[in-house]
């Protein structure tokens, strides 16, 4: 027990930095602070429930062995004392995710410009969902009172019930995503010709998005702007306004207002017509969300062309006489020895630490589509079931329920968040996730990490849980209860056949519902724009570098390249482009000095 708590105390305090770390990573400078220690908090338990699992079955395995009276009465003692904390995580999980996080989300999504009128919004939006579930659930809950006599304690069951199979219907639909596309992303990642040819199909998409989010911005600022020089409104929605536009960054809206100063007022008109207030609100919320998806999309350009450029040095690096790799991407300082490691991680040893990587993930893969083949078949027999064993230690129980669980996890999550549905159904690195955002994703986490840990419990054929006890019976209602949780493996398999053929993306696109889709296929037109935005990137940040180092290309290099960055030979309109690196900074700079000796 003491060797128990000492686990559980280390586990717990990196749990609470891990956590505190990704909501730093991932939140942005903007993100009230309320909002910050809401999501940190759901976060936590949602990530605690993933700990406190394993836990729970070591004591439960080691339940029935008796070995003293004391050890009986502690072994009681902390079952029951697990028991209690999954009630509290999960009460406070559910009250979070089902009322606190959706009036939150609301709130902040909300375009009003009062606390008031903002949670008013708030409350009248999710006050429609919640009426409607409302009825659904009070016609339901007094059939059930009259078929079965509830009591008071069977309706929370219910209650629990029915979250967890909403919980198991998400985890069914995204997990035969992950756990397919987990292994390919790897056994991709160890083929660095592809990998690059995504990366410019990447490059390419992005680059789009960008021209298209600042278009929108634009417009929209256009438009806040142009309410600032109508004469015929009233002061207060001109004043809301040019409380909009200070909000916004400033270069936007200067260029803004020097592309429309020459609009008259019978143009304004015909361009705003009236203007109300519930118009300027309309007005205020496209603009939050434009002005975010803009900077998102300019970080995601960033870092998907620093990304490609790395991939094209890795390429060229292959090719190294000295077996050094030297990048414009990277440090510039890296030193002989770092350079010589970087050559090795990069070119030898990254290919295959992916291939065994996906040949990891795949395996368990397997193992888990395999465990949900047999809970459908309701056979007795379970692959991570052998694992686990009354005589094992805690270290052993932990490692064999750790690993499996937090792929599963992590599966699921990776299916959440490569849904590409703009905004709410995305976190994005570098600070750019706004508090909408990082709500929708703690409403999401909570949901499915009980139902994940139901699941689990099912795979390795364990009973008898203090989780099990504390969620109590969720079968009183059939069609919702016992049976979803054997519908759930049959329906991952199907989803499991449409991913490894990509079935889902197809029909998808078949229908005309592309933002739908998981994944974009590569097609050649655009790999070969990408590799010309690459081109062009590579030559502004390297005449970047040559200026803030107050260098500049010498006169007699400059026949080795235009100022596009293609030498003569080279046709940036035909598409013929050079190798990837060949005429960076390095080797232009290399040339130079060359042909200045000769």
């Amino acid at each position: 027990h003491d060797r128990m708590l000492l686990f559980t105390s280390v586990v717990v305090f990196l749990v609470v930095f891990i956590t505190g770390y990704l909501l730093y990573k991932y939140s942005s400078s903007e993100v009230p602070l309320y909002v910050f220690f809401l999501v940190y908090l759901t976060w936590l338990l949602c990530f605690c429930v993933v700990v406190l699992l394993p836990i729970d079955v070591y004591y439960t395995l080691h339940r029935g062995k008796d070995k003293g009276p004391e050890h009986n009465l502690k072994n009681k003692l902390a079952c029951e004392t697990i028991g209690s904390i999954w009630l509290v995580v999960y009460w406070t999980t559910f009250v979070m995710t089902w009322i606190v996080l959706p009036l939150i989300q609301e709130y902040e999504d909300a375009g009003e410009f009062s606390f008031k009128e903002r949670m008013r919004r708030s409350i009248w939006n999710n006050g429609i969902i919640y009426g409607i579930f409302a009825v659904i659930g009070l016609i339901f809950v007094g059939y059930l009172w009259l078929r079965k006599h509830l009591e008071w304690n069977d309706i929370l069951n219910l209650i629990a019930g029915l979250s967890n199979s909403f919980g198991l219907t998400l985890v069914m639909l995204l997990l035969g995503y992950g756990l397919v596309e987990i292994p390919k992303y790897y056994f991709f990642r160890s083929n660095q010709e592809m990998s690059l040819k995504y990366l410019q199909f990447s490059v390419a998409l992005v680059d789009e998005k960008k021209a298209e989010a600042a278009l929108q911005v634009d417009e929209l600022l256009k438009r806040a702007y142009l309410v600032t020089r109508k004469v015929d409104i009233p002061y207060h929605l001109k004043h809301l306004c040019d409380s909009i536009l200070k909000r916004c960054p400033a270069d936007l809206v200067s260029h803004n207002k020097s592309s429309v100063s020459f609009i008259n007022q019978r143009e304004i008109e015909n361009e705003l017509g009236d203007v109300t207030y519930e118009k300027v609100v309309a007005l205020n919320k496209l603009i939050k969300r434009g002005v975010a998806d803009l900077r998102r999309a300019n970080c995601l350009w960033e870092s998907t062309v620093e990304r490609a450029l790395l991939f094209e040095e890795i390429i060229e690096s292959k090719h190294a006489y000295d077996q050094k790799f030297r990048s414009a991407v990277l440090k510039d300082d890296l030193g002989l020895l770092c350079e010589s490691c970087t050559w090795l991680w990069y070119v030898k040893i990254q290919r295959v630490v992916c291939l065994l990587a996906a040949i990891v993930f795949a395996a368990l893969s397997f193992i888990v589509i395999s465990g949900e083949i047999l809970i459908f078949t309701q056979s007795q027999f379970s692959p991570l079931g052998l694992l686990l064993d009354k005589d094992e230690s805690l270290l052993q129980v932990q490692i064999f329920c750790l690993i499996p669980l937090v792929y599963i996890t992590c599966a699921v999550y990776y299916g959440l968040f490569n849904l590409k549905l703009a905004g709410f159904y995305s976190l994005y690195d570098n600070h750019q996730t706004d508090a909408p955002s990082l709500v929708f994703s703690a409403i999401n986490f909570s949901r499915v990490s009980t139902a994940i840990c139901y699941n689990f419990l099912q795979l390795i054929k364990m009973e008898g849980t203090a989780f099990q006890t504390a969620m109590g019976d969720i079968d009183l209602a059939p069609v919702f209860g016992s049976s979803i949780t054997l519908f759930f493996p049959l329906t991952l398999i199907v989803l499991v056949v449409f991913n490894v053929f990509d079935l889902y993306d197809k029909i998808m696109q078949a229908l005309g519902l592309q933002r739908f889709m998981f994944t974009q296929h590569i097609s050649n037109p655009k790999i070969l724009e990408g590799k010309k935005l690459l081109v062009r990137a590579r030559a502004h940040r390297e005449k970047n570098f040559l200026m803030a180092n107050n260098r500049s290309i010498p006169a007699y290099a400059t026949r080795f390249t235009k100022l596009s960055g293609f030498p003569e030979q080279y046709d940036e309109e035909k598409g013929v482009v050079p190798p990837p690196g060949t005429f960076g900074i390095k080797k232009i700079l290399a040339n130079a000095v060359e042909n200045k000796k000769s």
